[in-house]
């Protein structure tokens, strides 16, 4: 029998393993590319110039990585989240904590899992904004004015208020002034027409400001420090327990879009901006909350202040309305 020399040995091993690591490699590929989707309805932003996060997730490719297929339902205003995952046309609700708490205290069978904004310092949840001229500079001067807000009964009414009792010592500031509802995008044309003395916006408008003439009178931060901007997505509980491992999915991709959100803001505006097919000084970053992960004292502000203006009628134990079981930075927290 004729030998084969050492290295002569190695070719044809190589060359009889060739095969089998090819085919590895292709199943490997055809794995991920035909492992099951989970199809997941969410509704579509009511605010063009915001970031959205699922909306960031699908251009970044994360909603992909992490076997999600969103399927976007269209615009549903904020106040009717609730209404439309309670009656399955959305699996995804998101809006300020208050209003997800006063759902469920109205019957509402959701729960939330996963953060969104979170308010600091250069990043606020809510600006309230008078023109440059304004003789409104402190909270006493808020007295018989008119505030535009694109919606009452969430964080725009609450804000406010809770301003007022603060830095005046009102105990109800209710009834001190006048709520003007204006359409979302019409901001900044009530304010400059006259039709509103303040005017409410999410997040930092920066373009409004380029055009100038305008300044912040307050925003949320000198309210409540770093616990106002609790903005939740929830799901239906009947949803969460049919489909736990969707609702992981879509917390790893929401929880790493907002971590990148967080280290790449510039980068973000670009993509979101071209998405959306706006200018990237027209886009309007929040701070997400770190990891995703919903904090209790957040929550627990809120319900006391829905307790305190009326919204709800008895406390509801925080663990009926959130949960940060599905989020793997929060294990053993």
């Amino acid at each position: 029998m004729k030998k084969i020399s050492g290295f002569n040995f190695l070719l044809v091993i190589i060359a009889m393993t060739l095969p089998l690591v090819t085919d590895t490699a292709g199943l490997a590929a055809k794995s991920a590319e035909e492992r099951e989707l989970y199809e997941i309805r969410i509704p579509d932003t009511y605010d063009p110039t915001g970031v959205y996060t699922p909306y960031l997730a699908d251009e970044l490719g994360y909603f992909k990585e992490a076997g999600i297929k969103p399927i976007f339902t269209g615009v549903i205003p904020p106040g009717q989240h609730v209404a439309a995952v309670t009656a399955g046309t959305n699996d995804v609700g998101g809006m300020h904590i208050n209003r997800t708490i006063v759902g469920i205290a109205g019957g509402a069978k959701i729960k939330c899992v996963v953060a969104q904004s979170e308010t600091t310092a250069d990043f606020p949840h809510m600006e309230f904004i008078v023109l440059e001229k304004s003789g409104i500079k402190e909270p006493q001067d808020l007295f018989g004015k008119k505030v535009g807000v694109t919606s009452v009964g969430g964080c725009h009414e609450f804000t406010p208020y809770e301003w007022l009792r603060k830095y005046t010592g009102v105990n109800d500031p209710r009834g001190k002034f006048e709520f003007v509802l204006v359409p979302t995008g019409n901001e900044e044309t009530a304010l400059r027409t006259g039709e509103v003395d303040v005017v409410g916006f999410h997040g930092h408008p920066i373009d409004i400001f380029e055009r100038g003439g305008v300044r912040v009178l307050f925003d949320d931060y000198v309210v409540w420090g770093s616990v106002g901007g609790a903005t939740p997505f929830f799901c239906r509980e009947d949803f969460i327990k049919r489909n736990p491992e969707a609702v992981r999915r879509f917390v790893a991709a929401m929880t790493k879009t907002g971590n990148w959100l967080n280290n790449h803001q510039e980068e973000a505006k670009l993509v979101y901006a071209k998405r959306m097919g706006l200018n990237p000084n027209q886009i309007t970053l929040m701070y997400e909350a770190p990891d995703g992960i919903i904090e209790p004292e957040s929550v627990q502000m809120w319900m006391d202040l829905t307790l305190k203006y009326g919204e709800i009628k008895k406390a509801i134990p925080l663990d009926q309305v959130y949960t940060n079981e599905f989020n793997e930075y929060a294990k053993g927290n």
